[in-house]
């Protein structure tokens, strides 16, 4: 029997949002038996007790660096708070392909605390949930619940299909649901017939003498608008906050 590949979750989120608390709660209820759950930490993030193997992967010259461990059946990967999403999710979908992984499900975790305290930084989280299957709200206490409400509804009014949950002391009302790799994100970029930018695709083209009605028109790659550059590869079209300066030290 052939070995299934590894799932690849990858959460975005700020230092001290929970995303290590949501990880525990998912690697131990979430899971089937003779599952194998790792994580995946960024080089530049602080360690700490862990229920769960712990590895690091590394931010190199706008790649991802990392080796997915022996045995794993699913890998929990911390973003790099103070890089990019958008530079992160592309690299991922480029570090996929060779890594024997696939992706099972892209996460946010939005601190409220932080978010309602930063509201120019909302097109950061913004970014991240175009990319989300799964948007937690955490460090909801002391923040109205107008706020909340507001963020909730941006999305909803778009129709975005991802999921919105609400975990109480970092665990989620299901598991299992959370961890089901189904894609609920309105980004294209994991999807089979998705090219990034800058990689020229061949189109096969009938023979016009065989006659119009054997011409078979191939549909062009899918696009993600948040990887888009200006002209001459410069910056991105849509520019994302830099919350680097507004991180904590730590955490």
């Amino acid at each position: 029997m052939e070995a299934r590949a590894p799932l690849i979750y990858f959460i975005l989120g700020t230092p001290g949002s929970g995303r290590r608390e949501i990880v525990a709660d998912l690697a131990l209820n979430g899971l089937a038996a003779g599952d194998k759950a790792v994580l995946l930490m960024p080089e530049s993030g602080t360690s700490s007790a862990s229920l769960i193997p712990v590895s690091n992967w590394t931010w190199s010259e706008g790649a991802i660096e990392a080796d997915v461990p022996a045995g794993a059946t699913h890998v929990f990967m911390l973003a790099d708070p103070a890089v990019s999403p958008v530079d992160q999710v592309e690299a991922l979908v480029a570090w996929l392909p060779a890594s024997g992984a696939k992706v099972g499900r892209i996460f946010t975790v939005v601190d409220c605390t932080f978010g309602h305290a930063h509201p120019d930084l909302f097109g950061w989280f913004e970014a991240c949930v175009h990319f989300s299957d799964v948007v937690f709200f955490t460090n909801r206490s002391g923040v109205p619940g107008s706020w909340l409400a507001d963020f909730e509804k941006h999305f909803r009014k778009q129709f975005y299909p991802c999921l919105f949950e609400k975990p109480v002391d970092g665990e989620v009302s299901n598991p299992a649901l959370v961890l089901e790799a189904q894609a609920l994100r309105v980004s294209p970029a994991f999807e089979d017939d998705f090219e990034l930018p800058g990689v020229e695709i061949e189109f096969e083209v009938e023979d016009e003498d065989e006659g119009d009605e054997d011409i078979v028109e191939e549909e062009p790659p899918q696009e993600d608008r948040y990887f888009a550059r200006n002209r001459g590869g410069g910056n991105r079209v849509i520019m994302v906050p830099d919350i680097a300066p507004f991180l904590p030290s730590s955490g």
